[in-house]
């Protein structure tokens, strides 16, 4: 779902969209539709002021958020992070 909501929005041309997945075959079919890659998480927190995530389940999103990439400690007041995965509420 994280793919097709960031080619969206790059179709849009109102918004720098930078795209980060673990994925090739994401990555490249993003690149090839004008999407920016982030060479890392790290880079891609760094280089946006909005995070978009759309994660697979509860175990992807404790590790990008609390995990050795630690999302939660790269924001600050200027940054913001929607995550619009599918999740439990636990």
């Amino acid at each position: 779902m994280g793919l097709p909501m960031a080619l969206n929005l790059t179709k849009s041309k109102k918004f720098k969209v930078v795209g980060y997945d673990i994925k090739i075959c994401s990555q490249k079919k993003f690149k090839s539709k004008g999407g920016k890659i982030a060479d890392s998480l790290e880079d891609l927190i760094n280089s946006v002021d909005i995070i978009i995530t759309c994660l697979p389940g509860p175990k992807q999103i404790t590790d990008v958020a609390f995990g050795k990439k630690r999302i939660i400690n790269s924001l600050d007041k200027k940054k913001i992070w929607i995550d619009c995965s599918t999740n439990s509420i636990n």
